[in-house]
């Protein structure tokens, strides 16, 4: 027996080009998928940050005994907290490490109901206006932020 020479182990062109092409169809195939599930993952942190906000929105008012609002632009799609001078009711930025702007992502729909509102209220006593921010994805996937009184919660709609 004669041992084997590189030449008869090595992959000829065109088997190789056939699994270049076999890959490029199954990545192709997947890509729409990928997609989706990275648009669910950020509607779902996207979401997650609203509430934790909303809480942290809620504590602060009844730790210092002031009116905030989480408020919602939509010609700039962004989320913005805010303070409501009692003596004025003007509205003015938060100081602090969550004062940002929570830009919605591009391809996520935000209503309110009731549909006038477009802002939540936290009050000293630690309560909230009761409020539900639904957040929608191309997918058709929707996520419910509904603020009650003293809970908030995230749902899924099916």
């Amino acid at each position: 027996m004669t041992s084997a020479t590189i030449k008869d182990r090595a992959f000829t062109f065109i088997e190789l080009i056939i699994i270049t092409v076999v890959l490029g169809v199954f990545i192709a195939l997947s890509f729409p998928k990928i997609k989706h599930i990275q648009q669910k993952i950020e509607l779902e942190s996207f979401v997650r940050d609203i509430y934790y906000l909303s809480m942290y929105l809620r504590d602060l008012s009844g730790s210092e005994q002031k009116v905030y609002c989480l408020e919602y632009n939509a010609q700039e799609r962004y989320f913005v907290p805010l303070y409501i001078d009692p003596q004025t009711q003007e509205s003015n930025p938060i100081a602090g490490r969550l004062s940002g702007l929570q830009k919605v992502p591009r391809f996520v729909e935000v209503s309110f109901q009731p549909d006038e509102e477009s802002a939540a209220y936290f009050y000293p006593d630690g309560s909230a206006a009761e409020i539900k921010i639904s957040f929608k994805n191309p997918a058709g996937e929707t996520l419910n932020l509904e603020i009650k009184g003293l809970k908030s919660e995230i749902s899924k709609e099916e």
